[in-house]
């Protein structure tokens, strides 16, 4: 989208410098009342000077700000962009209670040298999630270990079962009785149950019909790792923080959470384009300032001044910032930009074009990337919201920063 907009800019300017000139020719544009009327306007338009009207002014607005974007909250959260139906939404939930389903996106992953390692590993870690079934946090986990025990489990188990079941004058020895049997057939019966305890492994339980259902769970050997994993039923997103630390400190468990690991991205490339907007104005004042000079913070300053506004109207609106908040920021840089360029060049010569040529570029992109803010999609709302708000002020305030002839130093202090 990048490379499409350069491009598509480059041949914009390259049809301005070379075509314009030769389509129009000796002819002008002739000013109508529209024009006339934007220039008797702007020469009314409030200016930004020393007066103590002026600082009042500007300290009221730059306090509304203050107070607007410290009320602005930050929210990466992948599913706020979410614009499915709230029914459809309401029926998914409601289905996956019925089924008690899994979650897909939210489960630990299990990994060791062999699938013996992994299996205890998955052991360890139901032994961390069995008090947060109590808890209500979840409903229950679904792991191969449950049909399928480690083999050191298994071992535990079978000495159990020989020392309290199979062990002489043992409850095997007593049903013997009771039914009427002697010592020698508790004897043999331990004999047959002993010989018949081979231990199950998994491998062989994979390759049966019961292991179907839950063959999802084993992924197998990976880069020289097996791994599996351990699914979760009735997860609550509340609970999610907690569930991520039911892994801390198990070696080979790792937590993954598919929507958070998105949101986080989203979060990082927030806060990078944030870095890229405020150093895209740093270049963007250099790159203008042998032209300008000491009035060149007067071409930014309409844009600057208009997107603080706007996060502190998204502040007080109860908006999050977001990815889509940012860049429609560095979008509106590189438009108000132009209108700054357009006050401060032309107005000194007394063109009554400059105003016009703004308010026409600012209803153009109002219309184009504004009435994005009506959208259904969250994403594409957001943008629009920022770009209408930010777009409509740049235009309001770019004639406040217009230095004439007769006022070349109006301000010693802000100029």
């Amino acid at each position: 989208m990048a490379v499409f907009s350069a491009t598509g800019l480059v041949f914009a300017w390259l049809t301005v410098v070379c075509w314009f000139p030769a389509l129009i020719g000796a002819q002008t544009l002739k000013a109508g009342p529209i024009a006339r009327g934007y220039k008797s306007l702007v020469a009314r338009w409030p200016r930004l000077t020393n007066q103590p009207l002026t600082l009042v002014l500007v300290a009221v607005l730059g306090g509304v700000t203050v107070l607007g974007c410290s009320r602005l909250t930050v929210n990466d959260d992948i599913r706020s962009l979410q614009s499915s139906p709230p029914q459809l939404v309401r029926d998914q939930i409601k289905l996956s209670k019925l089924l008690d389903a899994p979650s897909p996106v939210q489960y630990y992953l299990v990994r060791g040298a062999t699938s013996e390692e992994v299996l205890q590993r998955e052991e360890a870690l139901k032994r961390r999630l069995d008090p947060l079934i109590a808890q209500k946090h979840i409903a229950g986990y679904q792991a191969l270990s449950n049909w399928v025990p480690s083999a050191r489990t298994q071992a535990e188990r079978l000495a159990l079962i020989d020392a309290r079941l199979l062990a002489k004058d043992g409850p095997l020895s007593m049903l013997a009785g009771e039914i009427g049997e002697d010592a020698g057939w508790a004897a043999v019966t331990a004999a047959h149950l002993r010989a018949n305890a081979a231990p199950l492994e998994l491998e062989a339980f994979m390759r049966t019909s019961a292991s179907e259902p839950w063959r999802h769970l084993w992924l197998g050997k990976t880069e020289g790792v097996y791994a599996s994993i351990v699914a979760l039923r009735g997860m609550r997103y509340p609970s999610i923080p907690v569930l991520g630390q039911a892994a801390e400190g198990l070696s080979g468990v790792q937590w993954v959470d598919k929507v958070g690991g998105i949101s986080s991205v989203l979060g990082r490339y927030r806060a990078y384009m944030g870095w890229v907007v405020l150093g895209a104005y740093v270049v963007v004042f250099l790159v203008l300032f042998p032209r300008y000079r000491g009035r060149t913070w007067r071409v930014l300053a309409p844009t600057a001044a208009a997107s603080a506004l706007t996060l502190a109207l998204l502040g007080f609106t109860g908006h999050s910032l977001q990815l889509f908040h940012v860049l429609a920021l560095m979008l509106l840089l590189g438009v108000g930009v132009d209108y700054g360029i357009f006050m401060q060049e032309e107005h000194e010569r007394g063109s009554d074009a400059p105003w016009l040529a703004v308010g026409l570029s600012a209803a153009s992109t109002i219309l184009s990337f504004g009435l994005l803010g009506l959208s259904g999609t969250p994403a594409l709302q957001a943008f629009g919201l920022t770009m209408l708000t930010g777009t409509a002020l740049v235009w309001l305030g770019a004639p406040c920063f217009i230095v004439t002839k007769e006022e070349p130093n109006a301000s010693p202090v802000l100029a």
